[in-house]
């Protein structure tokens, strides 16, 4: 007994097949772009630099703007070693995204896999604040623009 297809199964095949190789070019079969998060194009890592932690009411530049992309934050880790607890905040183009206490002395560091990205504001950098004088904060974020 032979197996009997259904009379669209070609055209179904090839219907799949369209959508999959749009799918490996970045377009969808209506020629709209895909956002990829996580793609290897515009990934950035920021550290503070270990020789200078943040130690007074100050903002580190996580990722600097580019024109027409949007910066993402996926993941965050924040350290602080002095003995003053603090506030820490992310924003980008005036937005609070993220904030956060900072224990003291080390202790309970910050360290988050974001499921879903911090998104920044397009154009705009992503700054990583801390509100109070006296800590010696260091931070590491990761992240992509697109």
């Amino acid at each position: 007994m032979a197996l009997q297809l259904p009379d669209n199964f070609d055209s179904n095949v090839n219907l799949l097949r369209k959508i999959l190789l749009n799918f490996a070019s970045g377009q969808t079969s209506l020629n709209q772009t895909l956002v990829k998060p996580f793609s290897e194009t515009g990934v950035w890592q920021y550290a503070t630099p270990t020789a200078s932690p943040i130690t007074t009411v100050a903002s580190a530049t996580l990722v600097a703007a580019a024109t027409g992309l949007t910066p993402y934050v996926t993941s965050l880790q924040v350290y602080n070693t002095s003995a003053t607890a603090s506030l820490a905040t992310i924003t980008s183009g005036g937005t609070l995204l993220w904030s956060g206490n900072i224990a003291a002395s080390g202790a309970n560091p910050i360290s988050l896999q974001l499921q879903v990205p911090l998104k920044g504001a397009v154009g705009q950098s992503i700054l990583f604040n801390v509100l109070t004088t006296g800590t010696s904060t260091l931070v590491a974020a990761q992240g992509y623009a697109a």
